[in-house]
């Protein structure tokens, strides 16, 4: 069975994610392993020079990127053990969907070209997959939270 790969923050277990142009957040995940290397390359190093983990949002064609006054200074290297790469296939995907509402973008090709320090080309193409939750299970999921935040 085909897996899809994704970028995870280990310190909040959260999936790296982007908001599409229509503003609608959706997690990535690649097919191939040296796309998600290099999304996980460009994100360190922007953490590494920039003190905050970019957010990568395609609805507004131009980000001011400014930097942190202090910050803890990591190389790349140290932050990529704040990352794993996970590999699920698409029922465990499509499960996910259905129980959380989410949304993904399958990314098939990043390229990240610095253009001096403050500013940064960004291309990336994939393809966009829908999420539908089942009502019911997402329901059971909302109320099972509700009962642990309690």
């Amino acid at each position: 069975m085909e897996e899809y790969l994704f970028i995870q923050m280990k310190p909040t277990r959260g999936f790296l994610s982007i908001t599409d142009p229509h503003k609608k957040s959706r997690f990535m995940c690649f097919k191939e392993k040296r796309t998600a290397e290099t999304v996980v390359d460009y994100v360190t190093a922007f953490r590494s020079n920039y003190g905050y983990w970019p957010t990568m949002d395609m609805s507004k064609p131009v980000k001011v990127i400014e930097s942190k006054v202090r910050f803890k200074p990591r190389s790349p290297y140290e932050l990529r053990n704040y990352l794993t790469i996970d590999a699920f296939d698409y029922d465990t995907i499509f499960n996910m969907a259905r129980r959380t509402n989410v949304s993904f973008f399958c990314v098939d090709n990043f390229v990240h070209v610095p253009n001096g320090k403050h500013q940064h080309f960004m291309n990336l193409t994939g393809q966009e997959w829908d999420g539908e939750a089942d009502p019911v299970e997402f329901a059971q999921l909302m109320e099972f939270k509700y009962q642990v935040e309690d």
